[in-house]
């Protein structure tokens, strides 16, 4: 998702793109320590927030390169 404009998703993009930031710029900063730096990043998750989109006709657009493999994800309580 990250990547793709998506109206009414900025604060979602600006998240996952600092946290994007903050690990390359971290990885730079200790590569040579040796040490390396790693993010993950989850995707699409089943919130009351998509869900009230989905309702209002709002489909996540993907890439034809970036295929679905099981769906948006389903938070645990």
């Amino acid at each position: 998702m990250v990547g793709l404009a998506m109206t009414g998703m900025s604060h979602y993009i600006a998240s996952k793109m600092g946290i994007i930031g903050f690990m390359r710029g971290l990885a730079n900063d200790v590569a040579n320590d040796g040490i390396t730096a790693n993010a993950v990043l989850s995707g699409l998750t089943n919130t009351l927030a998509i869900a009230s989109r989905e309702q209002s006709g709002w489909q996540p657009k993907r890439p034809a390169l970036i295929p679905e493999i099981a769906g948006p994800a389903t938070p645990r309580r």
